[in-house]
């Protein structure tokens, strides 16, 4: 989004940029596919890569918004970057320990009796 557009919801007196929703949806789509790509057979991946994906999607999100203090018309903002953490972080705790770790495991042991 370029600031000082119009797309702002108002709710209440508070501002909510709609762009903040595409970045946390964007981000916890990236996160979902790398899960998704790396579990193995008995949908498990190591805590290290966790944590490296993690730390990759934070390295990766902050050049992003860095660079943009080079674009013309375009800033820096913080609150983009925290969205972007939330969407990767919202997908390792909801798709991985949720999904993948009790539910797919889950129905995993139940067709291997």
């Amino acid at each position: 989004m370029i600031p000082n557009s119009k797309e702002i919801v108002q709710q209440n007196g508070t501002n909510f940029r709609l762009d903040y929703l595409e970045h946390f949806l964007a981000y916890f789509a990236f996160g979902t596919l790398y899960i998704l790509w790396r579990g193995d057979r008995d949908f498990s991946i190591k805590g290290v890569e966790l944590a490296v994906l993690f730390a990759v999607a934070c390295s990766f999100s902050f050049l992003t918004e860095y660079m943009q203090l080079i674009i013309p018309g375009r800033t820096f903002n913080l609150i983009d970057v925290v969205y972007n953490l939330a969407g990767v972080l919202g997908s390792i705790l909801i798709i991985y320990f949720f999904f993948v770790r009790y539910y797919l495991r889950k129905k995993h042991s139940a067709l291997q009796a």
